[in-house]
């Protein structure tokens, strides 16, 4: 059976679904080289069909944002008499709207009936399927889509069981948007570094934000209005606008205290809602997504501070999980199965023949050798900063060893050299340590295995300074051999040189663009910046002097 998973609003995504195993998934933004690239992700379903052909594509599963039906109350009509959202055929319609992406489905010959899957219910199949749980509890948190912004459900004898909703007004995830757009940056980009920014900074307006959004009874709500959403749009999204009250009582405080009290009164939200949950339902194991959940913070504080047998979050958490979520979603309707098993890796998408790597070099007139791990290991010890450019694309957000940019975290210099002269982005922004799996209880407090970036511990050796952050924590990449052979190899022979079995791990992109997807984008950015060595599949380049 062939589900084709389609997310087509923003982080568009599609999923190819074989039974019950993913074939391919990607985000389209990696193809088109559009962050959070929008609408029907066209470049990523010709993917698609280099892999399966139309006529075999049995069900298209469309992640829907359903109550937009009634989008009058959310658009102001003068917004669509004046801008044309998408540069597409079929413009007459809103974006999110359906009509339209169905007729360019049957353009590319994809013929099959279609299914609509609500925005949470696909954000909760998508942590859930690949949780491999029997039993969870199940929260999804986001800005809001289909009108709600927070749904939870228990998962029980492959029946998802309704608990409780909010609508979009009183939203933890538009609270904390609202608060990154407070500290300088924009919503439903610059949520990593309010997390980031907050151990600076001292939570200040505690008791303020308390007014914005607080929680009772498995719901949150708004005692007073602080934030709203505007009918403006920018690009083809509502921009979320702080109310002028929050603007005038946070105009004199400092951006760091801004994030640290966000940060704070975030994570005591979703603590008392999840353990709330764990208490009435007396379930310990939860499977987390939405948005909300790329905030690793939170996340390692529901697992220490709940006791939680299991806490599984799904890597590509935000909306561009939606294509995966809505294909498992419709896989379990006409089967009534899910996978029993959890996710161990998640490199769904392109892979790239040492021909199409030595044509993309031979471009640049560059000089090459066949690349050895034992030799990268000793350039890494060094000092040397590092591309590894490897295999598939990972699915989501986090660079996990084969779209990374590499260093030393025994340097503390690498961390304002990385920022500074290679990523290009602001100089406190933390890395994430890439570890073996059989050294996490060595590094991190209360050890859990997280293969996937998705969760915050406290670092108990000092001797990683570059991959651990102003608070003595880290969001770690556990790497066993069976997940990334190559990439274990790498570390495990940085580890024989220095004792050391981490490397700083962080996305191979430079800020504001999407990770590097071909060979071509990698030398792109190695050519730009002031990498060292770039490691293309079997073949390594040096900068020459």
């Amino acid at each position: 059976m062939n589900i084709l998973g389609i997310n087509y609003g923003h982080d568009a995504s599609v999923c190819l679904l074989r039974d019950d195993k993913i074939e391919y998934a990607i985000t389209e933004e990696r193809i088109t080289r559009i962050k959070h690239q929008a609408g029907l992700p066209i470049e990523s379903i010709k993917e698609v069909l280099k892999r399966v052909k139309p006529e075999e594509i049995e069900y298209v599963a469309l992640a829907w944002f359903g109550p937009v039906k009634n989008f009058n109350t959310l658009f102001t009509s003068a917004y669509w008499r004046k801008v044309a959202v998408y540069k597409r055929p079929f413009k007459l319609l809103p974006p999110w709207t359906t009509i339209n992406e169905v007729k360019i489905l049957r353009k590319l010959g994809i013929q099959c009936p279609v299914k609509y899957i609500e925005h949470h219910i696909a954000h909760q199949f998508s942590s859930i399927a690949q949780s491999g749980f029997k039993k969870c509890l199940s929260v999804s948190i986001d800005g809001w889509g289909d009108g709600k912004s927070y749904y939870s459900t228990l998962w029980e004898n492959e029946e998802l069981k309704y608990i409780a909703q909010n609508d979009r007004f009183s939203s933890l995830g538009s609270f904390y948007s609202m608060a990154t757009l407070l500290c300088g940056f924009e919503s439903n980009e610059g949520e990593g570094k309010t997390m980031g920014l907050a151990p600076y900074g001292k939570p200040t307006l505690l008791k303020t934000f308390e007014k914005v959004i607080a929680y009772k009874n498995l719901k949150f709500y708004t005692p007073e209005r602080f934030f709203r959403f505007y009918t403006k749009m920018k690009g083809y999204q509502l921009q979320l606008m702080p109310d002028s009250k929050i603007l005038e009582v946070t105009k004199n405080v400092k951006k760091e205290d801004i994030a640290a009290s966000a940060q704070m009164h975030a994570e005591n939200l979703v603590l008392q809602l999840s353990q709330d949950l764990k208490d009435q339902y007396g379930v310990k194991k939860f499977a987390l997504s939405g948005g909300f959940f790329l905030n690793c913070v939170a996340n390692g504080k529901i697992l220490s501070d709940l006791k939680l047998d299991e806490l599984f979050i799904q890597p590509h958490a935000g909306d561009g999980g939606l294509a995966l979520g809505a294909a498992y979603k419709v896989y379990h309707e006409l089967t009534g199965q899910l996978p029993q098993k959890q996710v161990d890796q998640i490199y769904y998408g392109n892979e790239f023949t040492d021909e199409e790597i030595k044509t993309a070099i031979k471009k640049h007139n560059l000089k090459y050798e066949t690349a050895d791990t034992g030799e990268v290991a000793e350039l890494l010890s060094k000092g040397k900063i590092v591309g590894w450019f490897q295999g598939k694309d990972e699915w989501g957000p986090r660079a996990l060893g084969n779209r990374s940019i590499l260093g030393d975290p025994r340097r503390a210099e690498n961390k304002k050299i990385i920022n500074n002269k290679v990523k290009h982005r602001e100089s406190w922004r933390p890395f994430c340590p890439s570890l073996l799996e059989e050294a996490g209880p060595q590094y991190l407090k209360d050890y859990h295995r997280c293969p996937f970036m998705t969760m915050n511990f406290s670092v108990v050796k000092d001797n990683i300074p570059a991959a651990t952050h102003i608070d003595k924590t880290a969001r770690p990449q556990t790497v066993s051999r069976q997940q990334n052979p190559k990439y274990y190899e790498l570390i495990n022979e940085f580890k024989k040189i220095t004792k050391v079995p981490v490397l700083i791990n962080t996305s191979f992109n430079l800020q504001g663009e999407p990770m590097v997807h071909r060979p071509e984008e990698a030398i792109a950015d190695y050519l730009k910046t002031e990498m060292d060595v770039l490691v293309l599949g079997n073949f390594l380049i040096k900068k020459r002097k």
